[in-house]
Protein backbone atom coordinates (compact mmCIF):
# COMPACT_ATOMS: atom_id res chain seq x y z
CA UNK A 1 0.00 0.00 0.00
CA UNK A 2 1.31 3.42 -0.92
CA UNK A 3 0.76 6.57 1.10
CA UNK A 4 -1.10 9.49 -0.43
CA UNK A 5 0.50 12.95 -0.31
CA UNK A 6 -1.73 14.12 2.56
CA UNK A 7 -1.12 10.92 4.53
CA UNK A 8 2.61 11.43 4.20
CA UNK A 9 2.31 15.06 5.36
CA UNK A 10 0.34 13.97 8.42
CA UNK A 11 2.97 11.35 9.27
CA UNK A 12 5.76 13.91 8.81
CA UNK A 13 3.98 16.20 11.27
CA UNK A 14 3.66 13.36 13.77
CA UNK A 15 7.29 12.34 13.33
CA UNK A 16 8.35 15.90 14.18
CA UNK A 17 6.07 16.21 17.19
CA UNK A 18 3.72 13.83 18.90
CA UNK A 19 1.16 13.50 20.14
CA UNK A 20 -0.87 15.99 18.14
CA UNK A 21 -4.58 16.60 18.37
CA UNK A 22 -6.84 16.41 15.35
CA UNK A 23 -7.14 20.20 15.45
CA UNK A 24 -3.38 20.65 15.49
CA UNK A 25 -3.01 18.33 12.51
CA UNK A 26 -5.85 20.15 10.77
CA UNK A 27 -4.09 23.51 11.14
CA UNK A 28 -1.12 22.10 9.25
CA UNK A 29 -3.26 20.43 6.59
CA UNK A 30 -5.43 23.50 6.12
CA UNK A 31 -2.39 25.63 5.31
CA UNK A 32 -1.08 23.03 2.82
CA UNK A 33 -4.30 21.86 1.17
CA UNK A 34 -7.03 24.33 2.13
CA UNK A 35 -8.94 21.48 3.73
CA UNK A 36 -12.01 21.66 5.93
CA UNK A 37 -11.81 20.07 9.37
CA UNK A 38 -14.04 17.20 8.24
CA UNK A 39 -11.57 16.33 5.45
CA UNK A 40 -8.74 16.11 7.95
CA UNK A 41 -10.80 13.95 10.32
CA UNK A 42 -11.84 11.60 7.50
CA UNK A 43 -8.22 11.20 6.41
CA UNK A 44 -7.18 10.45 10.00
CA UNK A 45 -9.97 7.88 10.30
CA UNK A 46 -8.81 6.15 7.13
CA UNK A 47 -5.20 6.21 8.31
CA UNK A 48 -6.27 4.60 11.60
CA UNK A 49 -8.14 1.87 9.67
CA UNK A 50 -4.93 1.19 7.73
CA UNK A 51 -2.97 1.14 11.03
CA UNK A 52 -0.81 4.09 9.95
CA UNK A 53 -1.74 6.00 13.11
CA UNK A 54 -3.41 5.26 16.38
CA UNK A 55 -6.19 7.46 17.65
CA UNK A 56 -6.89 8.22 21.26
CA UNK A 57 -10.11 10.06 22.00
CA UNK A 58 -9.81 12.77 24.63
CA UNK A 59 -12.14 12.47 27.58
CA UNK A 60 -13.27 15.47 29.52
Amino acid sequence: MQLTGPELEILKSLWQQQPLTGKEIHQRMESLYGWSYSSTRKTLERMAQKNYVSVENARE
